[in-house]
């Protein structure tokens, strides 16, 4: 989808990853975002979670029904406190991808109908992912292409899912059709 990845001015090296688009975005907006998503058919293909030098990372990977190419979504964390609100509600299949990367990252999903572990015994202290500080490596070495980065509201992405979506918001239009 070179189109959404041009009208959101990313560059990303075709080829290389598939994706095309990858934002980061506020813990708060992932909600957000997700409904927009959804609006326009795109599906979660999973979530996972990253251990790296800024914090923890939560990685949603999204694609199209009926198109090629590829959405990420990061949401960065603090180590101290990674809580995310959790978007189960939205794609049911979410619950399965946020227990285990909590099992795995001790990442906690808000709103989560279940928050047992999926994969691991409760008694586990330490998530096994979480690395040891030397082994962490930047999110500007993994993520070296242009993203834009902050708060979902007032982003391109938003504007344009908000306005197809007919949300009232942005843009004004009610339930029309993808470009």
């Amino acid at each position: 989808m070179p189109e959404l990845t041009s009208r959101l001015g990313l560059a990303l090296p075709q080829g290389e990853s598939g994706r095309d688009a990858a934002l980061t975005i506020a813990p708060e907006d992932i909600r957000l975002v997700a409904e927009r998503l959804l609006c326009q058919d795109w599906f979660l293909e999973d979530i996972c979670g990253l251990d790296v030098a800024e914090g923890l990372a939560v990685l949603y990977h999204f694609a199209h029904w009926s198109r090629p190419g590829r959405v990420v979504l990061r949401v960065m964390l603090p180590r101290d406190n990674p809580e995310c609100p959790s978007i189960e509600g939205i794609y049911p299949g979410a619950g399965w991808h946020e227990r285990e990367t909590r099992d795995f990252f001790g990442i906690n999903f808000t709103g989560a109908a279940n928050t047992m572990p999926l994969l691991l015994d409760e008694s586990i202290e330490r998530p096994p992912l979480l690395k040891p500080e030397q082994a962490r490596i930047s999110t500007n070495q993994l993520w070296p292409h242009g993203e834009w980065v902050g708060p979902a509201k007032g982003h391109a992405l938003a504007e344009e899912l908000m306005s197809i979506c007919g949300t009232g918001e942005p843009g004004g239009q009610t339930g029309g059709e993808t470009s």
